[in-house]
């Protein structure tokens, strides 16, 4: 997952939340719907076992109820009544033919009372006469029927066999024989066959005791019932009267829905099994399950194509403040903008980030000026809480407060160097003056007392007036007495006309002094005199010129030295490649 770029997360994320919500939804929707349509079946299947368990028991109690009405019929009695070692029945079938019509029963057998059969109306199974002979089942049905009438089966040739007995009785109420009617089971097998509601794969059947079918099977219709057997939970818990589960296993080991009771017939242990297969009963489950299925693909497509659109300009933007972010760890400014017309909180960022590279290009540039020695540049912080541009505006304080310190300091350097060699020119003018002029002085003298020689004399006298010049001049240029007695104007004017009358140049001087400007100091006074000497020696020494201006402004806040030759100059563009400014 680390490896994934925001893209493919969001879309594994929105996916996976999609997936699992529909699975989500689908189980419980599948489940609930599923339980809901067991019950529905389950309930349905369960009103027809309770139709169909109401109809056999009612017909059965009939059968008994008509077995009972027909032994008080005057063929019957009159027959038994009549009973002889060979009885005459001549006569009788017709009688009895009308019985059957009228109760519909399927065979009718008359014994006396010690079982021997007496009439057999249609032979349909086959009975001997001795009741020696006779099977078990039948013989102990027909003692019973002796004294209350009985419901039964009889297992005959692996044929179930279904009878109703009652005793005959005389005027007297004196048992004079038994009436045994064997039931058809046709009645019962139409109503089981009924197919309302059962759908396709829905029976019912009826089951005995021993776990073999009485009614015919659906799916094996070609099968004996008694021939199926139905080793069933249903059938075991239909026979023990014990309500169970629904969802079973039939006898053809299928899963099905079923319901089931235990029929109240006495004398008859049976029990009444209504089933559908699970496969039927569920198919809207499955029919469900495959829309949900197509649906779950729908939403998988949706889901993909919605993070598609949303998500992949997403991640975009997201990977273009991941480039600048990278490009910023680097120390690179980026040269490109990101833009975005979306004011979301992606969108913000993008601004934010667009501000904040604005901001470190100030910055930078405002870094730049400060190394470059700008330190007038103004900058503008980001915000209160600019912690970079704050230490900048800090820094470019300190040094413009260390720049303005060592210039202080520098000035003061300066200002005691030229002090300091203002005193030198003035000690050492003040020597050449008091000691060395004093002493070509005294020389001159001596020369002049001297006689003889007049020709020499003379020229001695004339290196001396030449040597006392020369060291006045140096003894003025290093320290003029009129800058010390009379100020700058009348030593500038000293210089102007001393220049004009060495060089034979147009020297016009102008000195123009604000009345309320301050006085200046005389550091400041014998500065300025010093350029104005410098500049003029420059002027004469390469100007080849003809003419020099020299103008003074001495304002209220500043004094103004401007220097004039009408000389050849120079080019200044040269001047700066030579000098490699």
């Amino acid at each position: 997952m680390n490896k994934l770029s925001i893209f493919q997360k969001l879309l594994f994320s929105h996916l996976f939340i999609g997936i699992s919500t529909l699975l989500l939804i689908t189980y419980l929707f599948y489940h609930s719907f599923k339980d809901a349509l067991i019950s529905r079946t389950v309930a349905q299947l369960t009103s027809i076992n309770d139709l169909k368990q109401i109809y056999i028991e009612d017909y059965f109690e009939g059968m008994q109820q008509s077995t009972q009405l027909l032994v008080r019929n005057i063929p019957v009695t009159d027959l038994l009544e009549a009973t002889s070692p060979k009885p005459d029945i001549s006569g009788r079938d017709a009688s009895f033919a009308l019985l059957q019509q009228e109760f519909a029963y399927q065979d009718l057998l008359l014994f006396d009372t010690t079982l021997h059969l007496v009439y057999h109306q249609t032979y349909s199974f086959p009975y001997l006469a001795d009741t020696s002979r006779a099977f078990k089942e039948l013989q102990k049905l027909l003692k019973e029927s002796l004294n209350t009438p009985q419901l039964g089966e009889v297992k005959l040739d692996g044929e179930y066999l279904f009878f109703s007995s009652a005793p005959v009785k005389d005027t007297s109420g004196t048992t004079i024989g038994v009436l045994l009617a064997r039931l058809p089971a046709s009645p019962m097998e139409y109503v089981l066959n009924l197919r309302n509601g059962i759908g396709n794969t829905g029976e019912s059947y009826v089951v005995g005791a021993d776990f073999r079918m009485r009614s015919h099977s659906r799916f094996f219709p070609e099968k004996p019932p008694q021939s199926i057997e139905v080793h069933t939970e249903a059938a075991r818990n239909a026979l023990q009267n014990i309500e169970g589960p629904f969802l079973v296993n039939d006898y053809r080991d299928v899963p099905v829905l079923s319901t089931y009771h235990r029929l109240d017939i006495p004398g008859l242990h049976w029990a009444i099994i209504s089933e559908i297969d699970l496969e039927e009963a569920m198919q809207p489950v499955y029919q469900l399950r495959g829309s949900m299925f197509l649906i779950g693909i729908g939403v998988c497509f949706l889901i993909t194509l919605l993070t598609w659109f949303v998500s992949l300009p997403l991640s975009q933007r997201i990977d273009g403040l991941k480039d600048i972010v990278l490009q910023l760890s680097k120390g690179i400014l980026p040269k490109k903008t990101l833009h975005s017309n979306s004011y979301d909180e992606i969108g913000q960022m993008i601004q934010a980030m667009n501000e904040l590279i604005q901001g470190l290009q100030r910055t930078s540039l405002f870094a730049s000026e400060i190394g470059n020695g700008h330190l007038q540049s103004s900058y503008e912080p980001l915000s209160q809480e600019d912690t970079l541009g704050n230490a900048l505006i800090q820094m470019r304080d300190k040094l413009k407060a260390s720049h303005e310190k060592e210039m202080l300091m520098s000035r003061q350097r300066t200002t005691a160097l030229l002090e300091g060699e203002e005193n030198e020119r003035r000690r050492i003018s003040r020597e050449l003056h008091d000691g060395i002029g004093q002493m070509l002085t005294a020389i001159q003298f001596k020369i002049n007392s001297l006689e003889g020689q007049e020709q020499a004399r003379r020229e001695i006298k004339a290196i001396l007036d030449e040597t006392i010049l020369e060291v006045r001049r140096i003894s003025h240029n290093l320290m003029p007495s009129v800058l010390r007695d009379f100020g700058l104007e009348a030593a500038l004017r000293s210089l102007c006309n001393r220049t004009a009358q060495t060089t034979g140049w147009q020297v016009n001087f102008s000195f123009d002094a604000d009345p309320e400007a301050a006085v200046l100091s005389q550091e400041f006074i014998t500065s300025l005199y010093r350029i104005a000497q410098e500049g003029i020696h420059n002027a004469v020494k390469h100007a080849q010129a003809t003419r020099l201006d020299i103008v003074v402004d001495h304002e209220t806040d500043q004094v103004q030295l401007r220097i004039r030759d009408n000389g050849k100059g120079f080019d200044w563009q040269a001047q700066k490649i030579r000098s490699g400014l």
